[in-house]
């Protein structure tokens, strides 16, 4: 928010209320400054946020499970799995909570050494392929190592180091001085090179590519003496893959590299975008890839139109159980909450989101307790979001799909913009955000022979 948005006291005023709730106190908040601290849309929960905070959905449990008895007994298999689901549903979440559970139980402890990251941070999600996706197994394999004080062969490091170095320094640096580099550097170095301009990161994956095979021999090589060296099963897990965009880029990274994705060395969770349950393919892959299927659902706030017998709400109270464990029940009205619930449409970092600009803003205007105007105006800096998002073709696929919520118009960019939602009841359905939906009301009234000719023709026992 900028200082002409609100005034200049109130942004100074804003601004320190900012610093004054820098330092995190994990606790169930009392007030709105703690509020607001506790209500972060953009963190997952990790360490004591998740023994405070977290809601078992049960995926993580799974998913452990299957770890054990895939890679236990005579099986003893590198099991691969995919964990699909809406950005800002809780995968992020679930990885902390898997890694978490893994450290704190000592069975698991010696059998697992989770690699838990975020490809975001290593190596940028803009573009992402396999290439670099293969390099930043390498880093945060060689991270994790150094921050468990295990010592890994930095030969592995020098060779990528000698694939991604440039002509000049290939030939300045003397065998003694690549060594003399150390692991640091040369993680620094790869990263950097990673995370270059585009005609960089171009010459970067085309190196990587052609050197996929020997890559794939380093990596065995490390898992191998990281077993060796613990006696416990490295476990990559791979947050944000689902963040990936051009949200095509992310989906073809599974289309075109399923095999390569399948054959890692290691026992691998993946994050992936819930467009890829759409494609054609997914089935294909499932089976021709051997890659476990765990889906962490949205929460659902209505039940789809056609169903017969519909439970009124059927998750409105999970939702409420899950702000209440961060923020006490008087630091907010039943009204406000139920009408941020309901305009988020079960996305659970939207709903966090709008609880934690209301919480400032009920800071701002003095008040104790968020109340529906700040409500109010934070779905709308949300809405505003999806507007700024949608041109003419856009609405005309979205009011198809309110119109008959079934999955023939559905567009994998609207799923990826969380302007159009999949949810599950033992069967999967389709609608629009409701805040989205806001916006189609609009265009009805602005311009309703187009909105009504867009429609025309659709299944009248669906739509009615």
């Amino acid at each position: 928010m900028l200082p002409f948005d609100i005034g200049f006291d109130k942004f100074f005023q804003q601004t320190n209320l900012e610093k004054k709730m820098s330092v995190p106190q994990h606790q169930k908040a009392t007030n709105l400054e703690q509020a607001y601290r506790n209500l972060t849309p953009n963190n997952p929960l990790e360490n004591d946020e998740l023994t405070l905070f977290y809601q078992d959905r049960s995926i993580a449990r799974q998913i452990l499970m299957k770890l054990d008895l895939e890679m236990s007994g005579a099986n003893d298999s590198l099991p691969k799995f995919l964990l699909l689901g809406h950005r800002g549903i809780g995968k992020s979440t679930e990885l902390f909570n898997i890694a978490q559970q893994i450290e704190s139980d000592e069975t698991k402890k010696e059998a697992y050494l989770p690699i838990h990251y975020s490809i975001s941070d290593l190596v940028g999600a803009h573009e992402c392929d396999f290439p670099q996706l293969a390099l930043s197994m390498l880093l945060a394999t060689y991270n994790t190592s150094q921050s468990h004080g295990l010592s890994l062969a930095s030969k592995h490091l020098e060779k990528v180091y000698s694939w991604l170095a440039t002509e000049t320094i290939e030939t300045t640096t003397s065998k003694g001085a690549l060594v003399s580099l150390g692991i640091p550097k040369l993680l620094e170095f790869i990263g950097l090179k990673l995370k270059a301009g585009s005609d960089q990161i171009t010459k970067t994956k085309r190196v990587v590519q052609q050197k996929m095979p020997q890559l794939l021999e380093i990596l065995d090589t490390l898992f191998t003496d990281i077993s060796l060296k613990t006696h416990k099963k490295p476990v990559l897990m791979l947050d944000d893959i689902d963040k990936i965009y051009p949200v095509n880029k992310g989906l073809d990274l599974f289309k075109n590299h399923s095999q390569g994705l399948a054959q890692i060395p290691c026992c691998v969770i993946y994050t992936a975008p819930v467009a890829l349950m759409l494609e054609s393919y997914y089935e294909e892959i499932l089976h021709n890839s051997g890659f476990h299927e765990y889906y962490l659902p949205m929460f659902r706030i209505e039940e789809p139109r056609k169903l017969k017998n519909p439970t009124p709400k059927p998750q409105v109270e999970k939702l409420q159980e899950l702000v209440y464990k961060r923020i006490s029940e008087d630091l907010i009205t039943q009204q406000a909450l139920n009408e941020a619930i309901k305009k988020t449409g079960g996305v659970l970092r939207h709903l966090v989101k709008v609880l934690q600009e209301a919480s400032m803003a009920a800071m701002l205007a003095e008040k104790e307790q968020i109340e529906q105007p700040e409500v109010s105006e934070a779905l709308k800096k949300q809405r505003n979001e999806f507007y700024r998002f949608l041109e003419e073709s856009d609405y005309e696929a979205l009011l198809k799909l309110e119109a008959t919520q079934e999955r023939t118009y559905v567009k994998k960019e609207h799923l990826h913009a969380l302007v159009a939602l999949e949810y599950s009841n033992g069967q999967q359905w389709f609608d629009v955000h409701p805040l989205a939906k806001d916006l189609l009301e609009r265009f009805r009234d602005s311009f309703p022979e187009k909105a009504k000719k867009f429609v025309e023709g659709l299944n009248s026992s669906i739509v009615g």
